[in-house]
């Protein structure tokens, strides 16, 4: 998020594997055996959470002009993926109204689907 925001929109930490395999190769050994895989991993974990932050803010645009629920952030995170933290983060950046009780709602709507999937996966046992 911080690099979009100093408009690193290329992948980058994929290139992090390197320094760190380089820096602790010594101690483990498997950073260095492994560096390509590794980077591999690191650069899909990159794309992926690139989308889902780029598609996030895509729906969190689309509440300019409200107040920012709880019921919205729950939306954003159960649908979208899009972190709560990061929510909320945006909405203060970009200067959008957050309600007040915003952790309550949130709350209450992650309790209830967390219910919902206790009791889906007890009537499947």
């Amino acid at each position: 998020m911080h690099a979009l925001h100093l408009g690193l929109d290329d992948r980058f930490a994929d290139d992090l594997v390197a320094v760190v395999a380089e820096a602790y190769g010594d101690t483990y050994p498997g950073l260095v055996e492994q560096r390509e895989e590794l980077s591999a991993v690191v650069r899909d974990e990159e794309s992926r959470f690139r989308r889902t932050v780029h598609r996030g803010l895509r729906e969190l645009e689309k509440l300019r002009g409200t107040t920012v629920t709880g019921d919205d952030l729950f939306v954003l995170a159960d649908t979208w993926g899009f972190p709560v933290e990061l929510s909320v983060d945006e909405v203060r950046r970009r200067d959008m109204a957050l309600a007040p009780d915003w952790r309550e709602s949130y709350a209450l709507h992650r309790e209830r689907q967390r219910a919902r999937s206790r009791a889906a996966a007890t009537s499947r046992e």
